[in-house]
């Protein structure tokens, strides 16, 4: 009789690898000759929460000004070129994690904040 763990069928593993903590993220080359990419990343969860809080308080503050600064249409504007640049900035980093870098979210966000509010001030 056969125990369940040589009943397994181990023909779908094709290569393991163990990635060390000395290795966060990029290219590695398997034996067959391609490329592979790998991505790891930590983070707290409390910093993530925290990050995400202080950006959405800033986002609806530049909100609510345009709204009461320069009225309704200023305000659906500022959303709108802050989705246009949402957008972008999730397609920027994206392409930074598949190239094997750790994607800086502020960066991105703080060039959508003053890029969006530089163009609501030109428009109005």
């Amino acid at each position: 009789m056969q125990s369940s763990s040589s009943k397994r069928d181990d023909r779908d593993v094709i290569d393991v690898e163990v990635v060390g903590q000395e290795e966060n993220a990029g290219w590695r080359q398997d034996g067959a000759g391609q490329r592979s990419t790998y991505v790891h990343m930590t983070s707290s969860i409390a910093q993530a929460n925290r990050d995400r809080s202080i950006s959405t308080f800033v986002t609806f503050f530049l909100l609510f000004f345009c709204l009461f600064r320069w009225g309704f249409l200023a305000g659906l504007g500022f959303c709108f070129f802050m989705a246009i640049g949402t957008g972008i900035g999730i397609w920027h980093n994206m392409r930074c994690v598949l190239e094997g870098r750790k994607p800086e979210p502020w960066i991105a966000r703080i060039a959508n904040w003053t890029i969006s509010m530089a163009l609501v001030a030109w428009l109005v």
